[in-house]
């Protein structure tokens, strides 16, 4: 049997409100919205619960929703009423949770050097820090931002903006404070981020010194 899509009338404040009545309006394109009885004359909706469900399947119950899905009640700048589309949420919902467990399984595996250098690239702190701690602010992020960690993760460079970093750690890479410029041996590399990987890409001739000096 095929699941009836629902929406879900809510007060705004319940605390304070309790009750709303949507009389017939002008929306925001300027076009007259009213709802009828079924003999052709217009009513208001009223209501005084803090919760009413529609049932979009029922005609009655879709033309309810059509006529307070854009009411000033709902959509003006200190609504009355919140429409909440049940399987909307739902599959938002849903969503989130995919890339949480997508981003998760990324920090799972992590150990050791591989799992520094990742939260390096995330802005995370690793100096005078115990790999437990490190890994835990990365689940945290996961959480918090599954989809910021899984592109950090996917990005083709990351490998040279974790060197990147481990080097500002230890002092093979210094960075201005005030201008955020990058510098190598007192040589301007870029004035991002960005700038010093396409140095890094434009001076591979310099990678092996660059990482014995980071495993000095």
């Amino acid at each position: 049997m095929a699941i009836k899509e629902q929406v879900e009338i809510r007060f705004a404040n319940p605390k304070k409100t309790n009750s709303v009545t949507c009389n017939p309006y002008y929306d925001t394109n300027g076009t007259f919205r009213e709802i009828k009885t079924p003999e052709g004359i217009a009513r208001s909706i009223r209501q005084t619960t803090s919760k009413k469900i529609l049932n979009l399947g029922i005609p009655a119950q879709r033309e309810e929703y059509e006529f307070l899905k854009d009411h000033p009640f709902v959509v003006g700048k200190e609504p009355l009423l919140k429409v909440v589309n049940n399987k909307i949420e739902s599959e938002k919902t849903i969503s989130t949770f995919d890339l949480q467990f997508e981003a998760l399984k990324v920090v799972k595996d992590l150990q050791g050097d591989k799992l520094a250098d990742f939260a390096r690239v995330c802005g995370i702190t690793t100096t005078n820090t115990s790999e437990t701690v490190i890994k835990a602010k990365l689940y945290e992020m996961a959480e918090k931002y599954p989809t910021k960690l899984i592109n950090m993760w996917d990005d083709k460079d990351r490998a040279l903006k974790a060197l990147l970093h481990k080097g500002r750690e230890s002092g093979v890479f210094k960075v201005d404070n005030k201008t955020k410029a990058w510098k190598y041996n007192q040589e301007s590399i870029g004035t991002t981020l960005e700038h010093a990987v396409q140095w890094l890409k434009d001076n591979k001739d310099l990678m092996p010194s660059i990482r014995k000096q980071l495993k000095a």
